[in-house]
């Protein structure tokens, strides 16, 4: 499928939710912590962006889009920073939903303690996010400098964000295979087309507010599916 497993596995994912009560019940939670998170995130950067305008007072061509694209910078800020914070707080809730589509798919989880899976999937969540948001972070202040900043956004939209994404999105069944991260870096680069197409649909579904309501649920759906079909090959 390469760069097209984004947009196969969304419709997918979408058809598969839809069809089922079970699923769309368990995906009630997650989708309002998402949303909620992500316009809580969108509002406090909205409010405090005149910090960034100080900021770049020095750079009078970057103080002068910070006061007519205030709301624009808010936006792109939000949909590249905002992900993060819904892998912290609400993808961890999405497990029962993800357990269900792996068991109907025919996946065998591994038998390990119940603290350990706790333990082990918040230990991973925690050293994606701080992997992925100083990364970012970092690319993003970069992004803002002239011709180099412009390759370095590029890499943080295209490649590095919707990498992270795929990773996580992808963690509740590697989980239950008690796969270790450098297993799992191991099989996503595999397919690197494949990984990233999908991290780049999971971008707007996670860090768009009220997008994010659905968004979040189809996004681990399509992970669970995607590391079904990594097992499967």
């Amino acid at each position: 499928m390469n760069i097209f497993a984004g947009p196969y596995l969304l419709i997918k994912a979408v058809i598969l939710l839809l069809s089922s009560g079970a699923l769309i019940k368990k995906s009630l939670i997650p989708g309002l912590v998402a949303l909620m998170s992500t316009v809580g995130f969108f509002s406090l950067l909205n409010e405090n962006m005149h910090h960034l305008r100080s900021w770049s007072e020095g750079l009078d061509k970057l103080a002068s889009m910070f006061t007519y694209f205030d709301g624009v910078f808010s936006v792109l800020i939000t949909l590249l920073l905002a992900p993060f914070l819904v892998m912290l707080i609400a993808l961890p809730l999405c497990e029962p939903l993800a357990a269900e589509v792996d068991r109907r798919h025919g996946g065998q989880e591994v038998e390990v303690s119940f603290w350990y899976g706790v333990l082990s999937g918040m230990s991973l969540s925690l050293k994606l996010v701080i992997l992925g948001l100083s990364v970012s972070i970092g690319l993003t202040i970069i992004s803002f400098i002239p011709v180099i900043g412009f390759f370095a956004g590029l890499f943080n939209v295209v490649i590095w964000t919707p990498f992270i994404l795929s990773l996580d999105i992808t963690d509740f069944v590697f989980s239950r295979r008690a796969k270790s991260l450098s297993q799992r870096f191991k099989v996503l680069l595999g397919s690197p087309l494949n990984t990233i197409s999908i991290g780049l649909v999971a971008l707007p579904l996670l860090g768009t507010p009220f997008l994010n309501l659905v968004g979040t649920p189809i996004a681990v759906i399509m992970g669970t599916l995607y590391a079904r079909q990594l097992e499967s090959e």
